[in-house]
């Protein structure tokens, strides 16, 4: 029994005053870095690239930049058919658009750091038990989780809602009477729908399948994309879709928080998991001696 005790003693002993804190600085530095890549003074520039079209031809691209959480300007080129000509419009040079995802995402990652901040600089005890040491490590992987969460699942927006909606008002000259555009983070790429629509010449009612409804997903099974021929109605007049188009762009800053997120919520699982298979053996042996060790120490 004491030799049992004695060797559970050592094994938790190390684990609680070495690895624990070990790991939790190893993700301090990570977090750390992400945070000072997706937080930088530089602004970038992006293009955006024509992913689809109903039309068969590059209806959509342009450019954008972005610096942190915030589009400082955006240069679009729309050209839904064919036999229409170029319309160019760009960002007013008094406008920038906030991309909410982004700052939610990036405040999910300062939590991350402020509570292994509580541990590491401030000396904060963990409780004397197991469910101490673990719930730390879950309050981490939470936060891990809604940081992706937020990049990966992007607001449902109806068409009506695309209707004079603030983001179409950042362009000058003013966009088309007949386009509608919605900008998103959908994980690591900055996605931007554009639409054209049309005076439906149908009395056909609305079904639940054309009433503006979505149908491109995202990983969350979420539909974000406007398929042509959906029809919807707005000050009593029906319309429906003409034309249907995205344009995307990859940046590197988003993916560096989604690749961190990931390894940490694996660091962060695989060090819990370790805690719940040794600490409560040992708890019971140790609790008869009244020796408490469950703390870290820096």
């Amino acid at each position: 029994m004491m030799q049992q005790q004695n060797k559970l003693h050592q094994e938790v002993k190390w684990l609680v005053e070495n690895e624990v804190p070990s790991v939790l600085d190893h993700i301090h530095k990570l977090i750390t870095q992400c945070l000072k890549s997706s937080t930088s003074s530089k602004s970038s520039k992006f293009h955006l690239t024509c992913t689809t079209s109903t039309c068969g031809n590059e209806t959509i691209r342009g450019s954008l930049i972005l610096h942190q959480d915030t589009l400082c300007g955006m240069e679009i080129f729309m050209k839904p058919t064919k036999t229409i000509s170029t319309v160019k419009a760009s960002f007013r040079s008094d406008k920038q658009w906030k991309l909410q995802q982004i700052q939610d995402a990036v405040n999910h990652m300062k939590a991350i750091k402020q509570l292994v901040d509580n541990i590491l600089t401030e000396q904060e005890c963990i409780d004397h038990c197991a469910e101490g040491i673990v719930c730390v490590l879950d309050d981490v992987i939470k936060e891990l989780i809604r940081c992706q969460a937020r990049l990966a699942t992007p607001c449902q927006l109806s068409l009506n809602s695309l209707i004079g909606s603030g983001f179409a008002k950042m362009f000058s000259p003013p966009l088309p009477g007949d386009t509608l555009v919605n900008l998103y983070v959908l994980e690591n790429r900055l996605v931007l729908n554009y639409y054209t629509v049309q005076q439906a010449h149908t009395n056909a009612s609305l079904s639940p399948s054309k009433n503006g409804k979505l149908h491109q997903r995202n990983l969350a099974g979420r539909s974000l994309v406007h398929h042509a021929g959906a029809m919807f109605e707005h000050a009593g007049i029906r319309y429906e879709m003409a034309t249907s188009s995205s344009a995307e762009c990859i940046v590197p800053t988003l993916t560096n928080l989604l690749d961190t997120a990931s390894y940490v919520q694996t660091i962060c699982q695989n060090l819990k998991d370790k805690v719940i298979e040794r600490l409560p053996r040992a708890l019971y042996l140790f609790n008869n001696v009244n020796v408490y060790f469950f703390s870290l120490q820096c």
